[in-house]
């Protein structure tokens, strides 16, 4: 994959989870087998997880519109800044930059916390 990518969690009827990423092949394998993946993760861009109580879907498809400043869950890379509208008052509904001609500062990669994965600064 060449293009910013997600990878989205679907179960229990509705999506409840997005983890972007920049669309590096290692990128992709590092999120995939930290979700608990293994095996073939690029022959296919959808899986199928089973657990005692319901079926989970794992797709990896291209970014999505957003109305929040984007990094990647891989590398911690800043990808994007919001998608979203300008506010009456000036500047965009949120996005989280001070200045939103800049990129941000990369974060640090999928931090694990209360098992979710999750994007910190460095420290």
């Amino acid at each position: 994959m060449s293009d910013f990518s997600q990878i989205e969690i679907y179960s229990d009827g509705s999506t409840h989870t997005l983890y972007e990423f920049c669309g590096f092949d290692d990128c992709r394998r590092k999120i995939l087998e930290a979700l608990g993946l293994t095996g073939k993760l690029f022959s296919r861009d959808v899986f199928w997880t089973a657990t005692p109580d319901t079926n989970v879907r794992l797709t990896v498809s291209s970014l999505d519109d957003s109305d929040r400043c984007v990094w990647c869950y891989g590398c911690g890379d800043f990808l994007r800044h919001a998608n979203a509208s300008p506010e009456p008052g000036g500047g965009f509904f949120g996005c989280e930059c001070e200045d939103s001609e800049e990129d941000r500062e990369p974060l640090e990669p999928m931090v694990e916390v209360n098992g979710r994965l999750e994007l910190r600064p460095f420290r």
